[in-house]
């Protein structure tokens, strides 16, 4: 039986997934491309540079204060953050993610399967992130784009206890529980995240970077996303409309971001350290002076 609640939602994330579909002449997965990164990724262990290609069943792993975009053969981007590890496997669409964050640009009709080891993710073609917290067994989903006749479906590995999720939705599972559907405000969501470039409000006036087959799968998801800012705008008139940049965020809450999705910043932080910790950081403990 599906089950759907929805509640306002402040959060922090981490994560890791698969994603998996029938393959086809069109969706077969041959090959990725390292269109961008930052600081230090490795491919099978050794440092990737620019322009590498990823193929199956290697390993790309991005360090701490890094982050790795790279485009597939069929035009799928995953932009991920620090400290995550993934492979794909050649003809199955399936990405395989230990730990660390996935933000998925998926174009309209080419949607999958999405998998961690206790939450299963079907989708449309749309742009969400994905996160697995392994040391919790968790998996988290927030999905930026509506779809009229059936949004994301997060179940737990059984397939089971199934919820709907659309624009601006978020869940978590944990074992194989899965948890109410909340809210988090989109448009805020853009403010703060460096992984939405050619997403969000004015993406239909940039030109992002990347090769073609990014600037075609932005083009095709940006509308999406623009559409879901309107429908939340519209369903909560606390949210200021897109239209309105100077209007005050009020009603659903703002999304606090513990970094995974917020990406190395240059001018906001300085380098070499971690962004994304695992643990929380610990402040040393003053000891007191010795007495003589």
């Amino acid at each position: 039986m599906k089950k759907k609640f929805r509640k306002e939602l402040v959060i922090g994330i981490l994560g890791s997934i698969f994603i998996s579909t029938p393959s086809s002449a069109q969706s077969l997965l041959e090959q990725a491309k390292l269109y961008n990164l930052i600081n230090r990724v490795l491919i099978n262990e050794n440092q990737a540079e620019k322009e590498d290609k990823l193929f199956p069943n290697d390993i790309l792993q991005t360090q701490s204060n890094s982050r790795a975009d790279l485009v597939f053969n069929e035009g799928t981007i995953a932009r991920a953050t620090a400290n995550t590890r993934f492979h794909f496997e050649s003809g199955l669409r399936r990405f395989q993610l230990t730990d660390g964050t996935e933000l998925l640009i998926i174009r309209p009709g080419n949607g999958g399967t999405i998998e961690t080891p206790n939450a299963e993710i079907k989708v449309p073609g749309t742009a969400l992130f994905v996160q697995r917290r392994s040391n919790e067994n968790q998996t988290r989903v927030g999905v930026l784009t509506n779809h009229p006749n059936e949004g994301v479906q997060v179940s737990n590995a059984q397939g089971e206890d199934t919820v709907e999720l659309n624009g601006g939705e978020i869940v978590t599972v944990t074992d194989d529980v899965v948890g109410e559907v909340q809210t988090f405000n989109l448009r805020v969501f853009y403010e703060t995240s460096q992984l939405t470039g050619g997403l969000g409000p004015g993406c239909q006036n940039q030109s992002p970077e990347g090769p073609s087959a990014v600037q075609t799968t932005l083009e095709a998801v940006c509308p999406e996303t623009l559409a879901a800012l309107r429908e939340q705008a519209n369903l909560s008139p606390q949210i200021p409309s897109t239209e309105d940049p100077n209007a005050n965020l009020r009603g659903i809450r703002p999304l606090i971001i513990e970094g995974d999705l917020i990406g190395p910043n240059e001018e906001n932080f300085p380098l070499g350290i971690d962004l994304f910790p695992q643990e929380p950081i610990q402040e040393p403990v003053q000891q007191p002076p010795q007495q003589q």
